[in-house]
């Protein structure tokens, strides 16, 4: 079945699925003793979130009011509703972008197949 995915929805499906994974494995992370080793786990969920939802509250701030406190809530638990937004909204913005890489190395790889027959 993966075979027969177009290029975009690959793209989508790992750019998010990797999201997902930092933030399950940040869920087991921050719940236990943090070992030093774990701590790449932990900046690299930060740098997707961070970077997703810094580019998304800045694109909105003038038009809706949202601020980067509507994402970034100290919260005891990761199941807080504001965590939960965050991931999912983060999710969908890295689905885009790796739909968008997707949909690029499509279009290179049928020009280059296109070139190979011609």
């Amino acid at each position: 079945m993966w075979k027969k995915l177009p290029y975009w929805a690959k793209g989508g499906i790992i750019g998010a699925s990797i999201v997902i994974l930092l933030a399950i494995l940040n869920l087991f992370v921050s719940s236990n003793d943090t070992s030093v080793i774990l701590y790449p786990v932990i900046y690299a969920y930060l740098a997707f979130i961070g970077l997703s939802l810094g580019v998304f509250t800045s694109l909105l701030s003038g038009h809706f009011g949202i601020s980067w406190n509507t994402f970034y809530v100290q919260c005891s638990n990761f199941m807080c509703p504001a965590n939960i937004t965050g991931v999912l909204i983060s999710a969908v913005i890295w689905f885009l972008i790796g739909a968008i890489i997707g949909w690029i190395v499509g279009k290179v790889k049928s020009r280059k197949q296109n070139n190979l027959v011609s």
